[in-house]
């Protein structure tokens, strides 16, 4: 892995783009947009477990 790095170092990149890419790439986002969602009552309603409108989950980090 290392040797194809170092490989990849000697390579001439002058003039590329560091985002460039090998195919045509177009922004697949679409547009922020303010929709009707669901009640925020309604959500908390069926979580398995809420407190203060957020969800409760169970620790992942010690």
């Amino acid at each position: 892995m290392l040797v194809y790095v170092a490989t990849l170092a000697n390579l001439d990149t002058e003039g590329i783009v560091p985002t460039a890419h090998a195919v045509p790439m177009a922004n697949a986002f679409r547009a922020d947009q303010l929709r009707p969602s669901l009640e925020r009552e309604e959500v908390m309603a069926a979580a398995p477990k809420s407190a203060n409108g957020t969800f409760r989950v169970p620790k992942v980090i010690e």
